[in-house]
């Protein structure tokens, strides 16, 4: 015999359809444990109310863990601003509240980062929350379409 056996083609077939279902076990398990984060992170509820010549923005956290680091974002005629939450952290079952000047047009978005140390950003006016990057590229590209996805608010 000159040559290698390749084996036959049920030893293939099952190697293969082996290493398929393993490969759709981790996708499946990567999926879920990342639902689980964004169950967590939708727990930081936000109230945005104007009041006369200011906004205030009320964060509760419904969790059982705390959220800290939360920065309000916002945008108005071209220059970008972040307002910082009083608290470091927002303990579980807690509230806290940031008031800052009305702008002619305004849009808005929450930064705030979770126990396990993810960041999130959220659309306040679309609720739209998204996973920040690790990577500082990934992460400007991310907060682009964020701005370019917010409305702008009437002052």
């Amino acid at each position: 015999m000159s040559g290698v056996d390749w084996g036959n083609v049920p030893a293939w077939c099952s190697a293969i359809l082996t290493s398929g279902s393993l490969m759709l076990g981790f996708y499946i398990l990567l999926r879920d444990r990342r639902k689980e984060e964004k169950a967590e992170a939708r727990k930081l509820v936000f109230n945005l109310r104007g009041n006369g010549d200011q906004w205030t923005l009320t964060a509760h956290n419904a969790s059982d863990r705390p959220f800290t680091d939360i920065r309000m974002l916002t945008q108005s005629l071209g220059r970008s601003r972040n307002y910082h939450f009083p608290t470091a952290f927002l303990l579980p079952k807690e509230s806290d509240t940031l008031s800052w000047p009305k702008a002619n047009r305004v849009g808005l978005a929450v930064l705030f980062e979770d126990a396990d140390g993810t960041r999130w950003v959220k659309n306040l006016m679309t609720q739209e929350l998204l996973r920040i990057p690790e990577s500082s590229l990934k992460a400007r590209i991310l907060f682009k379409r964020v701005w370019q996805n917010l409305p702008e608010l009437g002052g």
